[in-house]
């Protein structure tokens, strides 16, 4: 079963004839466009990737490729006067030649990226507006200004946390009974992805790989997209408590190898994180302390970083000054242990058995894990 989905996961890393597609987009900037406030990323069917585009008479053309279907941009763009809310503006490209013009007249103040003419692209805003019921956009809206305005009571208010995850929990549900009854339609494959399975809530990857399975067609589930949610659904059930955890390589900032079978004999924690993720940050402390508390005869600690700015990451590494093992370059490994949202944690014991799992405990403050670790350690 791990060899089959290595092959799947693989299959997305490499280009080849039958699934790479040639990329060619030009954008054209509002002549008055403010890039310190713009941000833009590139998924490819693999993955986000930062993108800094070069600009000449306002115009950018990109070049890359995509596996599957689309390949999406994204702009992100911070209005100052939107009370610091970040607007986001997704598009869906081809291999046919594409255009997105960005420099229609706008008013003043608004959003410069809030009306463009597309040639060959499609618009994710425009499709989400036609396609997912007004309730569940609103409801949304109302669980990101949630967030925003409460993220920072997470740990001194718990409950708010508490009713943050059954707000997710919430429009999941919802979504699943939408997809049920669209479930031939290419854009809710996307959907379940992207605001289902790439979301923390409570269903479990057994359910979401269940319904997966009996609600969408062959035809969708054997697109490259129907593939990778299979193989991320697959990884997270082989990364639950009571699997054997699947095993890595990977390389350290010092350049050093590491297996999962080095640490035989020892609990490994494997932690992942990134520089911008505030909880992450604030639980750098509690990752500092299992460190200093527990010997390394007994207990390795790996902290892989989502990061692709190494600037970024190793300037949080000064401000964190945690003294664990730290893998900057560590994709492979996040989508074999199929993380989600961050910061996640996973605890193996000496033969390599997963005995912990943060998303599956629902430990946001790491008080079960620091218990876990007391009592292991004994």
């Amino acid at each position: 079963m791990k060899n089959s989905l290595l092959l799947v996961i693989l299959s997305f890393c490499f280009c080849t004839t039958a699934f790479c597609k040639t990329i060619k987009l030009e954008v054209i900037f509002p002549a008055d466009l403010d890039f310190g406030k713009l941000g833009v990323y590139y998924n490819d069917g693999v993955g986000d990737k930062v993108v800094k585009p070069t600009i000449n008479n306002n115009t950018w053309i990109f070049n890359d490729s995509c596996v599957g279907r689309y390949g999406r941009m994204m702009f992100f763009y911070n209005m100052a006067n939107d009370n610091g809310a970040t607007q986001v503006y997704r598009f869906w490209i081809s291999d046919n030649a594409a255009k997105i013009d960005f420099s229609l007249d706008h008013k003043p103040n608004e959003n410069p990226f809030s009306r463009y003419k597309l040639q060959n692209v499609i618009s994710l805003n425009d499709l989400q507006e036609e396609k997912i019921p007004a309730d569940i956009r609103q409801f949304k809206s109302k669980i990101d200004n949630y967030f925003r305005l409460n993220m920072g009571s997470f740990d001194a208010q718990p409950e708010n946390r508490v009713t943050f995850h059954s707000m997710l929990d919430s429009i999941a549900n919802k979504g699943l009974q939408l997809i049920k009854s669209k479930s031939n339609d290419y854009f809710y494959l996307f959907y379940f992805h992207d605001a289902i399975v790439s979301v923390q809530n409570s269903l479990s990857a057994i359910e979401l790989i269940s319904y997966f399975n009996s609600v969408f067609p062959d035809s969708l589930k054997q697109t490259t997209l129907g593939k990778q949610i299979s193989a991320t659904l697959m990884s997270r059930i082989n990364s639950r408590k009571g699997s054997e955890a699947p095993d890595f390589k990977v390389k350290d900032i010092e350049g050093k190898t590491l297996s999962k079978s080095d640490f035989k004999g020892k609990y490994l924690l494997i932690e992942f994180w990134a520089s911008w993720c505030v909880p992450c940050m604030k639980l750098a402390p509690t990752i500092k302390k299992f460190r200093s508390d527990f010997p390394v005869n007994k207990l390795e600690i790996i902290s892989v970083t989502l990061d692709d700015n190494y600037g970024m990451f190793t300037n949080a590494l000064k401000k964190t000054n945690t003294n664990t093992t730290h893998v900057f370059d560590g994709k492979k490994l996040v989508k074999d242990y199929a993380v989600g949202g961050i910061p996640q944690l996973i605890l193996m014991d000496k033969n390599g058995v997963v005995i912990y799992n943060k998303d599956e405990e629902k430990d946001y403050s790491l008080d079960k894990l620091s218990q876990l670790l007391i009592d292991v350690m004994k």
